[in-house]
């Protein structure tokens, strides 16, 4: 009787979608930091260069997750579309997490490994916000 209300407690706690999307958030910050470091390390510490390597790994792994895990419309294939929206979204709160990282390396003297994992944090609710009403927004009928 207990391991069944688990098993339920469980499964009803990852339906949420804000959870799917928050663990498909850790997916993106650890491949967009990974290639951030990769950057880093081989161009002599470029971390614009560096970021925009990040942005544009984490954001196909944020497609491929958001479409299939998260908000499950794209399952067997690829929607252009939401490809091209998760991109501008993704773009808008990559111009947001440039301008925070240059003021927080060179004005707040935040080190430039530890500022993107700070800004990941500042634009994560932003880019929930954007997905789940622009990019995956559900038309009327399909919401019944």
């Amino acid at each position: 009787m207990v391991l069944k209300k688990i098993k339920y407690a469980v499964r009803e706690f990852f339906k949420s979608q804000f959870l799917r999307f928050a663990l498909a958030g850790i997916t993106n910050i650890l491949v967009s930091y990974v290639a951030y470091l990769l950057i880093i390390f081989f161009s002599d510490g470029n971390y614009i260069l560096a970021n925009i390597a990040g942005f544009i790994s984490g954001t196909l792994n944020a497609y491929f997750w958001n479409s299939r895990f998260v908000f499950k419309q794209d399952k067997n294939r690829i929607n252009v579309l939401h490809l091209i929206k998760t991109f501008l979204s993704y773009g808008m709160t990559c111009a947001i997490n440039t301008g925070f990282l240059y003021i927080m390396i060179n004005y707040l003297f935040v080190p430039a490994i530890i500022a993107p994992v700070v800004n990941s944090g500042i634009t994560f609710t932003l880019n929930y916000i954007l997905n789940k009403l622009w990019v995956y927004r559900r038309k009327e009928k399909d919401e019944e």
